[in-house]
């Protein structure tokens, strides 16, 4: 072959290897470059759909204060009555989740349906529980006497009975009054059958608005405490006039406390600031004045005489400061409770007085107050206002 035949030949075989490297070079970058990423479609995520709640239901036992099983009583489940059967067991129908009430009477024991006080209140949700839930019922119990002023027996007296504790289905009951139960008879006598064992008190008034009350003592079921004396004194009538700042007349709350009452008399002022209350059983009394925008005032010991007619003027001072008040859930006055106050121009630690008052005149409303006490619960914290009055319950 010619030497031009040769380079010929040469020429086509390296144009032919060129093709084949950019061929293998071509296919080495298209296998070792990813592909371009394409998005994937949203997934819509369906709505929580709430869990029905299944119905419950309740069930437990009917006992006696022993604890012994009552066969036969009647079990109220809302409107559903059932009876126990030879243990005491009992299961209501279910309930739907919400607000309910149980309760449990059987003739020979105390029916509390009388009282308003008796019900369990019940809450059923997902997490109550369905039982057992144990009520117990209780032998009535009894007292008699005679209502007196000195030594004569007061006809037509009628009487009533408070509850500082009772013995309920589940636990003790709170106080609650029963007014106006009986009336005594033409000698002056009493006598109430079927009462709920517990701590209670007996007060009676009598013609002309005599009043008086025994002691308070206990009941323990199927007992009968007899002879109690209810001795009337006289009444009294009471004027309170309440003036505010400049001697203006002022709207108010008149509250009178005796011993250690569950709850006062209690009266609104006019707009003349003047509340009367008639009929007051003679004795020792304690006034209480609270009105709007007004620092509450007491004044203790108000002997009220036998048929007189006092008048008391009362005057409230504008209020400064964060003002208040600690008392119980039943109203009374709870002494050397600590009350820490928090406001915008600093904090303080103070302790109610022997009227259950506590004031800082330097506070700056609004402020968070609160209060403790070894005795009691703490009182939940509270907003105090400027010109109000804040009441801290234990």
């Amino acid at each position: 072959m010619s030497l031009t035949g040769t380079l010929y030949c040469m020429n086509r075989l390296a144009i032919i290897a060129a093709i084949g490297v950019l061929t293998l070079g071509l296919m080495y970058l298209s296998l070792s470059t990813p592909p371009a990423s394409t998005p994937e479609p949203e997934l819509e995520t369906p709505e929580e759909q709430p869990t029905p709640q299944a119905p419950l239901s309740i069930w437990g036992r009917v006992v006696d204060s022993a604890g012994k099983p009552i066969a036969g009583a009647t079990v109220r489940c809302d409107k559903t009555a059932l009876l126990t059967d030879t243990v005491g067991a009992y299961r209501c129908p279910p309930w739907d989740p919400g607000g309910h009430s149980l309760a449990a009477y059987k003739q020979g024991y105390v029916d509390l349906r009388r009282t308003g006080a008796g019900r369990v209140g019940m809450r059923i949700d997902s997490q109550s529980s369905a039982g057992p839930w144990t009520l117990t019922l209780h032998r009535p119990a009894a007292v008699d006497g005679y209502v007196l002023v000195n030594t004569k027996a007061v006809a037509n007296a009628t009487i009533n009975v408070t509850y500082r504790m009772a013995r309920g289905l589940r636990g003790d009951l709170r106080p609650f009054r029963l007014e106006n139960v009986i009336q005594t008879d033409a000698y002056g006598h009493f006598e109430l059958k079927g009462l709920p064992p517990g701590r209670l008190q007996l007060d009676a008034k009598g013609p002309k608005g005599a009043a008086g009350a025994t002691a308070v003592f206990d009941l323990r079921p199927a007992q009968t405490k007899s002879k109690l004396l209810i001795r009337l004194r006289a009444s009294a009538g009471l004027h309170v006039k309440v003036y505010g700042g400049a001697g203006t007349n002022l709207v108010s709350t008149v509250s009178l406390w005796r011993g250690d009452a569950l709850k006062p008399l209690r009266s609104t002022t006019d707009t003349h600031g003047s509340a009367r209350f008639e009929q007051v059983p003679s004795g020792t009394w304690r006034i209480e004045v609270a009105a709007r925008g007004h620092a509450p005032a007491a004044i203790d010991s108000l002997v009220l005489p036998p048929h007189g007619q006092i008048t008391q003027i009362v005057h409230l001072k504008a209020l400064k400061g964060v003002v208040g008040r600690v008392q119980t859930s039943t109203g009374q006055i709870v002494i050397a409770s600590e009350v820490r106050i928090a406001c915008s121009n600093g904090s303080l630690k103070v302790y109610s007085d022997a009227q259950g008052a506590f004031h800082w005149p330097e506070a700056q409303p609004p402020c968070e107050v609160n209060a403790r006490h070894l005795r009691h619960e703490d009182a939940p914290m509270q907003t105090a206002y400027a010109g109000e009055i804040v009441t801290l319950v234990h």
